[in-house]
C-alpha cells in the first residue's frame, strides 16, 4: 500500500524482521522488512538499504 511522504510515494513497512551487512553494496547495512498490505504474496518481504529507511526512524530505533 503506497503512502505519500514529503511528496514522494513510499510503501508502508509493517515490521522490521532482521538486519545484515552486505560488504558488496555502497550502503552496507540492510533491513529485512515486511510490507503492509502484501501478506501472502511474493512481495511481502524484501531487503532494504539503511539509507532508504529514513521515513521509519522510530521503527528502526525500536528494532535496535
Amino acid at each position: 500500500m503506497p503512502v505519500e511522504v514529503k511528496g514522494d510515494v513510499k510503501y508502508e513497512i509493517a515490521k522490521i524482521l532482521n538486519t545484515k551487512i552486505d560488504k558488496c553494496r555502497r550502503c552496507k547495512l540492510l533491513y529485512y522488512v515486511r510490507w503492509l498490505g502484501y501478506k501472502g504474496t511474493d512481495e511481502e518481504t524484501s531487503w532494504l538499504p539503511a539509507d532508504k529507511m529514513g521515513h521509519v526512524t522510530d521503527m528502526v530505533k525500536e528494532f535496535h
